[in-house]
């Protein structure tokens, strides 16, 4: 196919080249000299340094930088009221249908009622529709649970009145817009107190666990698994999580990867911090082996969906109240915890714990000895987990504490109540990453080593990049998110070896791809 650019005839066999815009006689003849039309390396300036064998994009100003994951700095905003009282049994999570956050309190501020409100994230901020009453009765000595069920795309809420029949009850929620609408109310147990909820998001199941004060004896800790169809949700039979034992339900979690859900738990002093597995069949949950996780009175966890661990954390009562994490692993019906990670060296108080998964990290929220809120990150290798140094971003103390991750921005909401104030959400974008790799400016692979600011030469179409190692001659090559090469055909192209340390670069250019590249050479 030839093509005429400013009266200059460029021959090229291998790419449909269309809408190029007019280019002067010296820019063609760097094209050409470089292997648009035969092939070898151009010039470009770094920006940023960059390694023999990387692959690079081309900036808009010309320039070109590593491909890959680009940090995005931590960042914490400023605190947004979502209820002008004080608020208890706090509970938030991400609805991405809707991408709105959803949070369930006791509003202090009426009679401690079953309130909800639903919130917007915006770069570093949080606004708030009108909150929903959903219990006209107390609901202060009892926890609300939230999750957002991927099999339904809905969010479920469990929660349990101070008093009255029924007492433990569900709901399927819609939100739309700024607001949050209760389906019909599902008894789980009569009697039940502190439910926890979590959901397989492979079937149509939830599994909800609660502490029975029909139990006058032990008041012992029960589970059921109930089956959602529509706005509606039956429960099957409860089993006993620990048999003639008083325990209280604090975090259910689901491991999609092992088909198992987690259940952490205290006993009657609240202090030790145990987990089990949960499994089901139909509606009938069984129950593996205790693991005890330590002596704690502040407990709180989250699922890496990446590494597929629990990450409990909690205050240790045998190493000076401390902030503390352990990493679990579930195998068969048990879960084994990993060597303890002191995240805070203090006396720590108040502690919640989200998942980021594009930065794969997890986010800490806790209450340190002075009184201040801060957030740390934890990032989990086998089964220890490591932190970085933490951030304060509210010095006036906080209770009742949640956390969600709203994976559509990439952010981490924590609510707090503050007593006698108000209660507030704070939205912080934690140290995360995103790919600078688009459909059309990867341009080639560095044929050497290239200094910020310096000008060096980067392997272009149909010429042989050698910086390479570990090749496997003949194999087609892509280019990941992250930068690397792999053999997986992601549609990005970058070449094929005819050795190991040998590629040859044929990226199959579109017409808005060598836009883009005589762009950077004009």
């Amino acid at each position: 196919m030839a093509i005429q650019v400013s009266g200059t005839t460029v021959i090229d066999d291998s790419r449909n080249l269309t809408n190029i815009t007019s280019v002067d006689a010296t820019t063609v003849a760097s094209i050409s000299a470089a292997g648009v039309g035969g092939g070898g390396t151009h010039d470009f300036v770094a920006s940023g340094a960059i390694s023999n064998g990387d692959v690079v994009i081309l900036n808009s100003d010309g320039t070109v930088t590593v491909a890959g994951n680009v940090t995005i700095p931590q960042s914490i905003g400023s605190r947004v009221a979502y209820e002008p009282a004080y608020t208890e049994r706090v509970a938030s999570v991400h609805d991405p249908i809707s991408n709105r956050i959803v949070i369930t309190y006791a509003d202090g501020g009426n009679s401690y009622y079953g309130t909800a409100v639903v919130g917007t994230v915006s770069g570093n901020s949080i606004s708030f529709g009108t909150p929903v009453v959903f219990e006209s009765a107390s609901i202060s000595s009892n926890e609300t649970g939230l999750v957002y069920d991927a099999f339904t795309e809905k969010v479920i809420a469990v929660w349990a009145a101070n008093s009255g029949s029924n007492r433990t009850k569900s709901s399927v929620l819609t939100v739309s817009g700024t607001s949050v609408s209760f389906g019909a109310t599902n008894t789980v147990t009569n009697d039940g107190q502190s439910p926890v909820i979590t959901s397989d998001p492979t079937t149509d199941k939830i599994l909800v666990a609660y502490r029975d004060l029909d139990d006058v004896t032990y008041q012992q800790g029960f589970v059921v698994v109930g089956t959602v169809s529509g706005t509606t949700i039956t429960y099957g039979s409860p089993e006993t999580i620990v048999q003639n034992t008083q325990i209280q339900p604090r975090t259910f979690l689901f491991d999609a990867d092992a088909g198992k859900a987690v259940l952490l738990y205290t006993g009657s002093s609240h202090t030790d911090y145990t987990a089990k597995v949960v499994s089901y069949s139909g509606t009938t949950p069984s129950l593996g082996s205790a693991s005890s996780i330590a002596t704690a009175t502040y407990y709180n966890a989250t699922f890496d969906p990446v590494n597929n661990k629990v990450i409990a954390v909690y205050r240790d009562n045998n190493n000076s109240n401390y902030g503390t994490a352990r990493v679990g692993t579930v195998s068969g019906t048990s879960i084994t915890f990993g060597t303890a990670s002191v995240f805070y060296a203090g006396a720590m108080t108040l502690v919640t714990a989200t998942y980021g998964t594009q930065g794969e990290k997890a986010v800490v929220f806790y209450r340190d000895s002075a009184n201040e809120n801060n957030i740390i990150e934890g990032v989990v290798s086998g089964t220890s987990i490591s932190f970085n140094s933490p951030v304060t971003f509210d010095t006036t103390a906080g209770s009742y504490y949640s956390s969600a991750y709203d994976s559509t921005s990439d952010k981490v909401v924590f609510t707090y109540a503050v007593w006698a104030d108000s209660s507030y959400a704070t939205v912080a974008q934690y140290t995360s990453f995103e790919s600078n790799i688009t459909n059309s400016n990867i341009i080639g692979v560095a044929a050497e080593a290239i200094s910020d600011t310096v000008t060096g030469q980067i392997t272009i179409t149909s010429g042989i990049n050698e910086g390479q190692t570990g090749l496997t001659i003949g194999q087609s090559y892509f280019v990941s998110d992250d930068g690397t090469l792999t053999t997986t055909n992601n549609g990005r192209k970058i070449g094929e070896a005819f050795s190991a340390t040998n590629l040859q670069v044929k990226m199959k250019l579109t017409g808005d791809e060598m836009n883009a590249y005589l762009g950077g050479l004009v």
